[in-house]
Parts: structure tokens; C-alpha cells; sequence
């Protein structure tokens, strides 16, 4: 960490920092974001702690954690790699929400889906795997037993692809999950409709009935 008092960020597009205390942040890391011209360069990834974690208001960076449970460690890695290629070439903006979403950076569940709602061609442009991002963000949340948060990302990811069978199964999984059993089945009937040969839409049809 001490290392970065030697980091001149002009030379980098991107800066990664990676710290391992999660209650508070290293000196050096503030100081360094502090002191930094272009804080939207930085993506702050804390390697231990919860998915609740987020950095003070005052840094304006990206963060993305949780790299301690195996679970998430394929998704970082994913998300780390486009963070840093990009998918479209353009410019990182620090009001990137697909992030935000599975991480908590600086906003919250309803602000980023709002914020994707109303940029939607710009998302779609930028991420073309828009849907998956999404709904690998509805599971996150759903792991975490977060179920208000996850119906509101599925539920957005219905909205922006009505068309897709996968976003109905997924939302029935977490409206089934928030005890909203009708809900649940009206939207697994949906992706049957779209999909008759759901095999995950079809078994949960299948349960839900033989509890009638």
C-alpha cells in the first residue's frame, strides 16, 4: 500500500486497488483517492467482509468485495475484467450501475434500477450481455437472503426483456421465495410460454401444484 505514494496516475487508464482490511480502509488508499484528480479511474476491490460493504461517501470510486467467499471469487474475476477491458472501448464513468448492482458501490437497489431503466439503450449498447449482468445481480442478492432487493432487479430485468422466458423463471424463483405464491406461478407460466421446454420453469410448475 505504501507503494502508492509512488503511483503517478496520469501513466494508467485504469488503477485496481486491492485491500484486505475491510473496517477501514488503509491511510495510504484514502490518501491516494483523496488526493486523486481523476477518482473514476480507481476500482477499489476489498477482499474480505460482506456484500453490505461500502466505501465511505467521500471516496468517489467503484468498489466491488466479498472476494473471501469462493462464491463470488468467478464473478470479481469477470467483473474486474470487463471493469478494465470495457466491452465497448469508451471511458469508465463512475456512475456504471451493472457494478453497483452486484456490489454496492456508491448506490442503492432502487437507484441503480432506475438509473438502468432510464438509460436503457445506453446499457444495452455498452453490455450487450445486459440481461445476464442483471440477473447474476437478482442471485447475488438472493443469496445474501436479500429477497426485496432481488424482486426489484429481477423485476427490472422483466421490464427490459419481456421477451426473455429465463427473467420470468427467475423472478417467479424469487417472488416464490418472498411467499408470493401466485405471483410465483403466473410468472412461471409466463416462461413456459416463451419456453415450453423449461425444464427449471416446468419442475417448479410441477411442485407448486402438488401443493394444491
Amino acid at each position: 500500500m505504501k507503494d502508492l505514494e509512488e503511483v503517478n496516475e496520469e501513466s494508467w487508464n485504469k488503477i485496481i486497488i486491492i485491500n484486505s482490511f475491510v473496517i477501514r480502509l488503509n491511510k495510504n488508499v484514502e490518501r491516494f483517492i483523496d488526493n486523486s484528480s481523476t477518482p473514476g479511474k480507481v476500482l477499489l476491490f476489498v477482499t474480505s467482509g460482506g456484500a453490505d460493504w461500502q466505501p465511505q461517501p467521500q471516496l468517489k470510486v467503484d468498489a466491488i468485495t466479498s472476494a473471501s467467499r469462493e462464491v463470488y471469487i468467478e464473478d470479481l474475476v469477470q467483473l474486474m475484467i470487463d471493469w478494465t477491458l470495457g466491452e465497448t472501448g469508451q471511458k469508465w464513468l463512475t456512475d456504471n450501475y451493472p457494478l453497483a448492482l452486484l456490489y454496492f458501490s456508491q448506490t442503492d437497489v432502487k437507484l441503480a434500477c432506475e438509473a438502468i431503466a432510464l438509460k436503457e439503450e445506453q446499457y444495452r449498447a455498452a453490455y450487450p450481455d445486459l440481461t445476464n449482468i442483471i440477473n447474476r445481480s437478482g442471485y447475488q442478492f438472493l443469496r445474501l437472503n436479500q429477497v426485496s432487493s432481488a424482486l426489484k432487479v429481477f423485476r427490472l430485468n422483466v421490464d427490459l426483456f419481456p421477451d426473455s422466458w429465463n427473467v420470468y423463471d427467475s423472478y417467479g424463483e424469487a417472488l416464490l421465495a418472498s411467499g408470493d405464491r401466485e405471483s410465483a406461478i403466473r410468472n412461471y407460466r409466463k416462461a413456459m410460454e416463451l419456453n415450453a421446454n423449461s425444464k427449471s420453469a416446468s419442475n417448479m410448475l410441477k411442485k407448486l401444484d402438488r401443493k394444491n
